[in-house]
């Protein structure tokens, strides 16, 4: 276990939800956290070292992250929930019991309700065969699509974890680790794309755009009916932005989609409206959960999702997301 990954990751998560954070704090709420126990003098040891690279200040015994400390703690953040924060997720009932709720009561699988699955499975029935999934995840939204459009889905995540958990679930669906950023190792292999809520995390936008239209033109067949590439993302925004940057060509995807593609190439649907009760739904059920992430020392996954979920409501409250549907034509690709 590496102790600074969890005090770090820990750390952040309590000065988002506490006024006040001391070591005691920290040590007391370790094992809730994580369902680990660690012994006090090495959590403040932890803390010291933190304070001595100048990651944390410690005044009157309240700790507090510094702009280092912040950079520092956001990175381990995202690394944490792909890697230890998923492991806790993986042996966590109360979460399963989340995402059972969060699909069987709220009809929400990822950041997708009913109405946004309904556009992506007429949209594959559309798509040249195979249609590879990106960033798949544990496969239930490849799943689901696969079934109700009746087309061959295959699936490709960064994470292990999310692929053995996949694969086991779906045994009928093949799902293979590889990045996103890597597209052009699948030659021939790839008929078409889907992309639901993944294309934040590449490195370059463009450059996943464009590799995902070569491997497409490869395989394109006689007939260029139908779409090539078929995606959803969202656009947040904070107080004071310029929101004419939330349309649907203006955000980081549909600006660079109108500089590759011809304008009669593409196609998109709103899905702004129907997020704030995605995420409000979210929230409502996680507070529903609270004392149980307690009981079963996984509160670090209560508080993590709570955070984001809290925020993304807010956000959508003000009216600073939008949420497109978007599909590129085969023809064109």
């Amino acid at each position: 276990m590496d102790l600074h990954r969890y005090v770090t990751v820990e750390l952040q998560s309590l000065l988002k939800s506490s006024h006040r954070v001391t070591p005691e704090l920290v040590y007391q709420e370790f094992e809730p956290y994580f369902g680990l126990n660690v012994d006090p003098e090495s959590i403040f040891r932890e803390l010291e070292h933190l304070e001595s690279r100048g990651f944390i200040s410690m005044e009157n015994d309240n700790l507090s992250l510094t702009d280092e400390g912040r950079r520092i703690a956001h990175e381990t953040m995202i690394s944490f929930s792909f890697h230890e924060g998923y492991e806790i997720s993986v042996r966590s009932e109360t979460d399963r019991t989340f995402l059972h709720r969060e699909h069987g009561e709220l009809g929400i699988v990822g950041l997708t309700d009913e109405l946004q699955r309904d556009f992506l499975v007429e949209a594959l029935g559309r798509c040249q065969q195979p249609i590879l999934d990106l960033g798949c995840g544990d496969g239930s939204l490849t799943n689901i699509l696969s079934t109700r459009s009746g087309r061959a889905l295959a699936g490709i995540d960064i994470s292990q974890d999310a692929l053995d958990l996949a694969s086991s679930r779906f045994p009928e669906i093949a799902f293979f680790r590889h990045s996103m950023d890597e597209l052009p190792d699948y030659g021939r292999e790839v008929g078409s794309f889907l992309a639901v809520d993944s294309l934040y995390f590449v490195q370059s936008l463009e450059k996943t755009i464009l590799d995902m239209a070569e491997i497409v033109k490869r395989k394109k067949s006689r007939s260029t009916e139908g779409f090539g590439m078929v995606m959803v993302f969202s656009t947040y925004g904070m107080e004071g932005m310029n929101t004419e940057l939330l349309k649907p060509w203006n955000n980081p995807l549909g600006k660079i989609l109108r500089t590759i593609f011809p304008e009669k190439a593409l196609e998109y649907t709103d899905f702004t409206c129907s997020e704030l009760d995605v995420w409000s739904g979210k929230l409502d059920l996680l507070n529903q959960l609270k004392d149980e992430y307690y009981r079963e020392n996984t509160a670090y996954l209560f508080w993590d999702r709570s955070n984001e979920v809290s925020l993304m409501a807010k956000v959508c409250q003000n009216k600073l997301n939008s949420r497109y549907g978007y599909c590129v034509r085969l023809a064109e690709c």
